[in-house]
């Protein structure tokens, strides 16, 4: 939600410009530089953007982006402060920079009052070790299932096929040997 509310900041942004500026092609074309955190920036290797016809490392060019303006500029880091705690699982630092969230893009305050109405439950999220991934796991393989067999006609053979897929396993005892075992 984060990264989506920086974006629509980004674009919002971008239709104040001409179509011929460099400001507008600098949030353009190199959007997806705007999208990773700063830490991923390459800040050495120099690189030929054409758009703007010179030579800039990652970092310069997000940098004249943000100096555009202000509020993209906080939109920008806080944004990222608050996708990087969500995803080390630091609830401290999440609830500080939810605190102390302020001179950002009316797309990131309505992410920011989301944030804070369900912040019992990130905070849950953050603490516990469970996860939706086997199960999501399990639905992209019955969506598979489905893509494959042209659909059934009768729902008890569809479901068969699931338990079938479901119950098979292949053990690896030695190296050059793979056995089926049915559960």
């Amino acid at each position: 939600m984060g990264l989506q509310a920086l974006n629509q900041t980004r674009v919002q942004l971008m239709h104040r410009f001409t179509q011929n500026s460099r400001e507008y092609r600098v949030l353009k074309h190199h959007w997806r530089l705007f999208l990773k955190t700063y830490s991923d920036l390459n800040q050495h290797k120099s690189q030929w953007f054409a758009h703007l016809k010179n030579w800039f490392t990652q970092e310069q060019l997000v940098l004249q982006g943000l100096e555009l303006n202000s509020i993209f500029q906080h939109t920008y880091f806080v944004a990222h402060s608050l996708v990087d705690a969500l995803r080390c699982r630091d609830y401290l630092k999440f609830s500080q920079i939810l605190n102390r969230a302020d001179k950002v893009s009316p797309q990131l305050e309505t992410t920011i009052k989301t944030y804070r109405k369900k912040l019992s439950l990130i905070r849950n999220m953050m603490t516990s070790n469970y996860s939706n991934g086997p199960l999501e796991g399990v639905n992209r393989k019955i969506k598979q299932i489905k893509r494959t067999a042209y659909g059934y006609r009768n729902w008890s053979h569809f479901y068969t096929r699931i338990r079938i897929e479901f119950t098979i396993q292949i053990k690896k005892e030695d190296q050059f040997e793979n056995e089926l075992i049915f559960l």
